[in-house]
């Protein structure tokens, strides 16, 4: 456990770095680096608690006899609500909370503009990460340094 709380933090940095970018650039609100950790965090776990909600109900569900395990088993797109659950209720309280740290009320359609252009930095760093840890990888199996399996 203790070896997730190095990815934990940096994970936490870099959506910090992101969301202050991106609402400053989408929403023209300047976040100080403890309000966007405040957003973030509690974010996190709205959209995490919401999951675990649900996998509560669902387990309750499945131990009342309400329905089989082979139903969800056959049926694996009936967990593309759960996310998109988590996701809108990660949505709204990013909303909030961007009002309540601003002062400033928020449209829906600045809040989908920001949590965008968010999701297209995500996206690059993504990219970027595959390009270096490639470039990394291919270094190695030229120097002999990569074992093949």
């Amino acid at each position: 456990m203790i070896e997730l709380l190095p990815l934990i933090v940096v994970g936490l940095l870099i959506s910090t770095m992101l969301l202050r970018r991106s609402s400053r650039e989408a929403m023209g609100i300047e976040l100080s680096w403890l309000q966007a950790v405040k957003v973030v965090t509690v974010r996190a776990a709205v959209g995490i608690g919401t999951g675990f909600l649900v996998g509560r109900v669902v387990g309750e569900a499945l131990s009342n006899g309400w329905f089989s395990l082979s139903v969800l088993q056959e049926n694996v797109f009936l967990f593309a609500p759960v996310g998109v659950l988590c996701a809108v209720a990660s949505f709204f309280t990013y909303r909030k909370l961007v009002q309540v740290v601003s002062g400033r009320t928020v449209s829906i359609a600045v809040m989908a503009r920001s949590v965008a252009r968010e999701l297209g930095y995500y996206v690059r760093l993504l990219a970027l990460v595959f390009v270096v840890l490639l470039v990394i990888l291919i270094f190695l199996h030229w120097s002999g340094l990569l074992v093949s399996f």
